[in-house]
């Protein structure tokens, strides 16, 4: 792929494995814009295929017509608004925009619908973290003073605290307990990702670790249609996200 063609970026990953220091290194490249849960508040698991083709366009039309002014963020979201607002002052300095990107877990289902639905090349990167802590992450994330979410089970629930906007981004399973609910969802991520990258060239996993070091962002980004040499903003520091 030729770095200055117009392209889209997906990101994926279970959620918990860097996929927002993968945003802030795509975003930071030159003529590169990237969102991360562009549009989170109307996507979801399954189902969602009118809102995964809306962000498609959305991303399009950045590239057409080099404008940001109708991506429609989340609502309210003030880190997708900074994005927008950065974007947009590079565009206003005369830099155009090449590459078009949005991370968010989500969009596992939807792989191939997007490359049949997109009209401009697509690569699609996958961060992989451990499944232990993968898990550990989600369920201290999952504490709330008001009780304990889980995405992964239907609600109503006399044990677990309802989540409306995430609770349909996540795929729902019959575990008692949430750490065996999250386990499985990281199992069956890894399964159709593996069998996702083992059947399309454009689709690819990378463990969270080579964040941490130049030559790995650079296995990374090459992927994803960039002349390794000449990467610029790199992250500022190792993974910053080990928290997520």
């Amino acid at each position: 792929m030729n770095s200055d063609q117009r392209r889209l970026i997906i990101g994926l990953g279970t959620g918990r494995c860097g996929t927002s220091s993968l945003r802030a290194l795509i975003d930071g490249q030159s003529r590169s814009v990237c969102f991360h849960e562009l549009r989170s508040h109307e996507s979801g698991w399954s189902g969602a295929e009118d809102s995964v083709r809306t962000t498609v366009r959305k991303l399009e039309k950045a590239l057409e017509l080099q404008s940001l002014k109708d991506m429609d963020p989340e609502p309210g979201h003030k880190g997708k608004e900074e994005v927008l607002g950065l974007a947009t002052a590079r565009l206003d300095g005369g830099e155009a925009i090449n590459v078009a990107g949005d991370i968010a877990f989500y969009y596992l289902n939807y792989v191939e619908f997007i490359q049949d639905v997109s009209t401009v090349p697509v690569s699609f990167v996958c961060m992989q973290r451990s499944r232990e802590e993968v898990v550990t992450s989600y369920v201290r994330k999952m504490r709330l003073e008001s009780g304990i979410r889980n995405h992964w089970i239907e609600h109503p629930s006399e044990k677990w605290v309802a989540d409306a906007k995430w609770d349909k981004c996540y795929p729902t399973y019959t575990e008692s307990t949430l750490k065996a609910a999250i386990s499985r969802y990281y199992d069956h991520y890894a399964e159709v990702s593996e069998k996702l990258a083992s059947k399309h060239q454009n689709f690819a996993i990378f463990d969270v670790d080579l964040l941490n070091d130049s030559c790995g962002r650079a296995r990374i980004m090459q992927h994803a249609g960039y002349d390794p040499v000449n990467l610029s903003h790199p992250l500022k520091s190792p993974h910053e996200n080990a928290s997520e």
